[in-house]
């Protein structure tokens, strides 16, 4: 465990505790990836093992149920000292050293709201899926298109993230999307070229299970985020949109398939 008030870094881990594999994959994974100050927030009801807590600095029970509200909690919860954060699902890794290059991003430019990288897709094995690396272009697209960034893996200034409110609870699916979008308002995204995170897309992630009603839940944020004009032909373009993005994933479902029966 670190010792308090040394991290810039502060990441929270929300978890149900019924995926212990996974999460000590993460945590671990967060240990690798700089120098952090780690926060696992839960419902009452999971009883963390030594193992896992060896991986935190701080335990955290859930004050109230939703991901949005366990986020902010934990995230509000940090060491003032953690002025870049995030927050990293209980089955999602971090590359070795991404925390220490995002870090470094940030302090060069304190214009930025926060960094992203590329993303790995794998499977429950940590087998590759493949990658997101559609670099710049995806800070550009997600003011009109589907969110492309990978939340995995980011890291955003604190301040920032403050300022626009942080993760509303309004959202169930895509509230990274929305937040993202609050944040190029006030600050700039930088895109580091290098592989910093790995999804792992299988059925009990959120993202995969609830799909639909993520890719509609992401159309009405965007939406809400288009001037006059945009709102007016989002009539026309939104139906394409969801359309493209709910099928995007289609790739990794099926190579997902193929080495589940291998």
């Amino acid at each position: 465990m670190s010792e308090i008030g040394k991290q810039q870094v502060g990441i929270v881990v929300p978890t149900l505790g019924e995926r212990e594999r996974f999460l000590y994959e993460t945590l671990l994974s967060i240990k690798l990836a700089g120098d952090a100050y780690v926060i696992l927030i839960h419902p009452e009801s999971f009883l963390v093992p030594k193992e896992i807590l060896a991986l935190c600095d701080k335990n955290v029970v859930e004050q109230s149920q939703g991901l949005p509200q366990a986020i902010n909690q934990g995230i509000a919860t940090l060491p003032q000292e953690c002025i870049y954060v995030n927050w990293l699902g209980d089955d999602d890794l971090l590359a070795p050293d991404s925390l220490s290059n995002s870090r470094v991003a940030l302090e060069k430019d304190s214009s930025a709201s926060f960094t992203y990288g590329n993303c790995q897709y794998i499977d429950e094995n940590g087998r590759e899926l493949g990658i997101n690396n559609i670099g710049k272009l995806a800070s550009f697209l997600i003011k009109f298109g589907p969110d492309l960034i990978p939340q995995p893996g980011a890291l955003i200034r604190r301040a920032h993230y403050e300022q626009v409110g942080g993760v509303s609870s309004e959202y169930k699916y895509a509230f990274d999307q929305d937040l993202l979008l609050k944040l190029l308002k006030v600050g700039r995204a930088i895109h580091l070229n290098l592989i910093v995170s790995s999804f792992r897309w299988h059925s009990e992630s959120l993202s995969v299970s609830q799909r639909r009603n993520a890719v509609q839940e992401a159309s009405v944020i965007r939406v809400r985020n288009f001037g006059k004009l945009g709102k007016t032909l989002s009539i026309i373009t939104e139906p394409f949109v969801r359309f493209a993005t709910l099928h995007s994933a289609a790739p990794v479902n099926f190579k997902a398939k193929l080495l589940k029966q291998n």
